[in-house]
This record gives C-alpha cells, sequence and structure tokens, in this order.
C-alpha cells in the first residue's frame, strides 16, 4: 500500500507542475507568438478553466495522500517533520492556487472584456490597461511561487522517501 499512495502522491504533484510548467514556459508563449493578442487571449482564456481544475484535483490529492502516508507509515512520529513540511508546502500551494483561480482569473478576465469595449488612448482605457496589468503581474507571480514551492515538495519528498525507507 506504501508504493501505491508514494505513487499517487508523486503524480499528482508531477501532473500539477508539470502542467504549470509546460503552460507558463511552452503553451502560453508559443499561443501568443502564433496568434494575434485577442485570439490568444481568447484561447488562454478558455485554457484556464482546466488549468486551475488540474490544480484544483492534484493539490487536494497530493494533500490526501500525504496525510495517508504520513499516517500509515513504518517510522511513524519520526518522520512527522518531513510530513508537516510537505502538507504545509501543499496547503500554501492550494491556497494561491485557489486565490488564483478563483479570484484572480475571474477579475482579469472582467478586466479583458472591459478593455474590449474602450477606445485605446483613453484616459478609461489606460485605467482598466493598467488593471489588467497589475492583475496578470499577481497572477505570474502567484503561479512562479506555486511552482517553486512545488519543486521544493519534490526535494522533501525525496528526503522523506530516502530518510524513511
Amino acid at each position: 500500500m506504501q508504493l501505491t499512495v508514494r505513487s499517487l502522491f508523486l503524480l499528482s504533484l508531477v501532473f500539477w507542475i508539470g502542467g504549470l510548467f509546460f503552460f507558463a514556459a511552452i503553451a502560453g508563449p508559443s499561443i501568443f507568438k502564433t496568434l494575434d493578442r485577442s485570439l490568444a487571449g481568447e484561447v488562454v482564456t478558455s485554457i484556464f478553466s482546466r488549468y486551475y481544475m488540474l490544480g484544483y484535483i492534484c493539490g487536494g490529492a497530493a494533500i490526501a495522500l500525504t496525510v495517508l502516508e504520513w499516517a500509515t507509515t513504518r517510522s511513524f512520529p519520526t518522520n512527522t517533520p518531513a510530513y508537516a513540511i510537505r502538507a504545509l508546502l501543499l496547503v500554501i500551494m492550494l491556497a494561491l492556487w485557489g486565490y488564483a483561480g478563483a479570484v484572480l482569473r475571474p477579475e482579469a478576465h472582467n478586466a479583458r472584456t472591459e478593455l474590449r469595449s474602450l477606445t485605446p488612448d483613453t484616459p478609461a482605457y489606460e485605467v482598466v490597461s493598467k488593471r489588467f496589468s497589475a492583475l496578470h503581474k499577481r497572477s505570474v507571480v502567484i503561479n512562479g511561487t506555486v511552482f517553486i514551492f512545488g519543486i521544493a515538495t519534490v526535494f522533501v519528498t525525496a528526503y522523506t522517501n530516502i530518510k524513511h525507507v
């Protein structure tokens, strides 16, 4: 059972972090390089619901599997600090992901939609454009933080697996 739980945990983490990396480093830039800005925005908007859902599912599974592995491991309770760090990282990641997906994404979408209804080079357009840029930057920082914490979680997991094998 322990091997199955560890394997499922690693799969959930790899899918989440891999999906984030693929979108940020490959898909997103390629979409905006290939398509005109308006159409690229529509494509990315349609991807985002699935993108964030992947994180919700994988993050929730990773947390549940961490707790299950911690509770059933042979070295309980000496393994508690490493599992606590891993669980804390995952909870922070999922909370940030939830904020980015449930709060920032709709706000950015609304700002982008509002931009389409405004005439460029007007004060209103400038204000909304700045709001959209700020939301996008915050989203990028949060996604980057989730990625870095995900990599840290991989290292904590490797340490835990080596120490308690």
